[in-house]
C-alpha cells in the first residue's frame, strides 16, 4: 500500500461515524501476550495507518497496547471499555489493543476490517505459522474499479434511509437520551436449541433463519404486519479479480433483501421468497450498485421514521485449547448510523458446544435500552421457536407474548414519571 491515498465513499462513512468493529478474546488462563502481538503488528495494517476522513496514511506512531483492567471478565464490558477508553484519534491509529492477565480486545475501524478480516485476525493469533502476506487496506472502490464503471443497474438507496426495509418504531420515547455513543446487546443460545437443529439434525439455512427472526421480530413489536425487508452484508471476496481475499481487509457491501408478506403465508414460504430475492439481487450485480451509489459527504438525506434492519453474518469461531470465550461487537461515537438496528451473528464453538450469537448495536438516541434488550432476545427466541409450517400471523403472535413477558421481568431505568 502507497504512504498516502485519497479515501473512498466508505472509508469517510467510517471515519465520520467513528464505527469500530470489535474481537475480544478471553484465554484459559494468564497469558504472555507478546508472541500474538508480535504477529498482530506484523499482520494488521490498521495499527500502522491513520485517517483524516480525506485521505488514509501511513503513522509513524509506535504501536501502544493498553492495559484493561484485570477484574474484568465479561467480554462485551471489557470491548466498551476499550472503544470509549482507549479509541486514538483516527488520524493517528485506526486499530488499538488492549490486553488484561487473561484477555485481549481489538478495537479496529471499520475503515481497516470487515467480520471476514477479523476471523483472518483470529486465524493469525490461533497459529503459529510463518505469516507470509501481509494484506493492505485497499479501497473497495479500487478492488471493483472495473466493475462500478462497467454497472449501468438502478441507483441503490443507502440502507438507512431505504422505504423497502422493515423498520423498528420505538414506544418508549422517555428512555431516549442524547448519549452519541452505541449501545450493544447479546444474546446467545446453544445451536441444539435451534428449530433448525431440532427438525433437521444440524445447523442449517442460518441466513434465511436470522432473516426470519429479525423481520417477524420486527412485526411483533411494531404490532403489525408491514414490509418484509432487511438490508443484508455481502463478503465481496468471492467476487474479486484484480486481489486476492488475502490481500485485502475490508470487502463487503450490502444489498436489500425484500419479499411480498401476508399473515396466511407460511414461514417456510417467506424464507424462500426472501432467499430468491437475495440471489436475484446478487446476479443483478446490486452489490456493485450499492458502492457505486454510495453517498458522499455533501448528500442530504430525506427524514425516515423508525430504524432500517442491517444483519451482518461472520462464519464460526473455533476456540483451540487455549481459548475459553470470543466476542465480537460494533461501537460508533457519533450519530451516523443511529436510524439503523445493526445485528451481528456469529458462533463460538468449544469443546464440541456450539452457540449461536446475536449482537445488537443501535443508539440510544433512537432507541430505548429497554427495547433493545427485548428485540435482542426476541431475535435469538424466534431462532428457536418460530417452525416453517407456521403461518406468519401465528410466528408474530408467539413472538408478541414472548416480547411482552419479557418486557414486564426486565427492569427499566426509569423508576417514576412526575406530573
Amino acid at each position: 500500500m502507497i504512504a498516502r491515498r485519497a479515501a473512498d465513499k466508505w472509508e469517510q462513512i467510517f471515519h465520520n461515524t467513528h464505527e469500530s468493529i470489535q474481537m475480544a478474546i478471553q484465554f484459559e488462563s494468564a497469558q504472555n501476550f507478546d508472541k500474538i502481538l508480535d504477529r498482530l503488528n506484523k499482520y494488521c495494517p490498521g495499527l500502522h495507518y491513520g485517517s483524516d476522513g480525506k485521505y488514509i496514511f501511513k503513522t509513524n506512531n509506535k504501536v501502544s497496547v493498553y492495559k484493561l483492567p484485570d477484574q474484568y471478565n465479561n467480554l462485551a464490558e471489557l470491548s466498551n471499555l476499550m472503544f470509549f477508553k482507549h479509541t486514538q484519534p483516527l488520524d493517528q491509529s485506526l486499530m488499538q489493543i488492549g490486553i488484561n492477565k487473561d484477555a485481549m480486545v481489538l478495537n479496529i475501524n471499520h475503515i481497516a476490517s470487515d467480520g471476514m478480516f477479523l476471523h483472518k485476525i483470529f486465524d493469525v493469533i490461533k497459529s503459529e505459522d510463518e505469516i507470509t502476506t501481509i494484506p493492505q487496506i485497499v479501497a473497495t472502490e479500487k478492488q471493483f474499479e472495473k466493475e462500478i464503471k462497467e454497472y449501468t443497474g438502478r441507483k441503490i438507496p443507502f440502507f438507512s434511509v431505504d422505504h423497502s426495509l422493515t423498520r423498528i418504531h420505538p414506544k418508549i420515547k422517555q428512555e431516549f437520551h442524547s448519549n452519541m455513543k452505541s449501545a450493544n446487546n447479546l444474546s446467545y443460545t446453544d445451536s441444539k436449541n435451534l428449530m433448525t437443529t431440532k427438525i433437521n439434525g444440524k445447523v442449517s439455512q442460518m441466513t434465511e433463519n436470522f432473516w426470519i427472526s429479525v423481520i417477524l421480530s420486527t412485526f411483533a413489536f411494531n404490532d403489525k404486519i408491514d414490509k418484509a425487508g432487511a438490508c443484508t452484508m455481502v463478503n465481496l471476496r468471492p467476487f474479486l479479480q484484480s486481489f486476492k481475499d488475502t490481500e485485502v481487509t475490508c470487502s463487503f457491501s450490502s444489498v436489500a433483501v425484500t419479499s411480498d408478506v401476508s399473515e396466511s403465508m407460511e414461514v417456510s414460504e417467506l424464507m424462500k421468497s426472501l432467499r430468491k430475492n437475495f440471489e436475484e439481487r446478487i446476479k443483478n450485480k446490486e452489490y456493485i450498485g450499492f458502492i457505486k451509489s454510495l453517498p458522499d459527504e455533501n448528500t442530504i438525506f430525506d427524514t425516515f421514521l423508525g430504524l432500517g434492519l442491517d444483519i451482518s453474518l461472520i462464519q464460526k469461531f473455533k476456540l483451540n485449547d487455549k481459548m475459553n470465550d470470543l466476542y465480537i461487537g460494533l461501537n460508533e461515537a457519533d450519530f451516523g448510523f443511529s436510524d439503523l438496528l445493526s445485528i451481528t451473528g456469529y458462533s463460538v464453538e468449544k469443546d464440541g458446544t456450539n452457540k449461536i450469537m446475536s449482537n445488537v448495536k443501535f443508539s440510544p438516541t433512537t432507541l430505548g435500552e429497554l427495547e433493545g434488550k427485548v428485540l435482542s432476545r426476541s431475535i435469538i427466541f424466534g431462532l428457536e421457536s418460530i417452525h416453517p409450517d407456521m403461518t406468519v400471523k401465528k410466528a408474530v403472535e408467539l413472538l408478541q407474548e414472548y416480547q411482552n413477558g419479557l418486557q414486564k421481568t426486565l427492569e427499566s431505568p426509569i423508576i417514576k414519571y412526575l406530573d
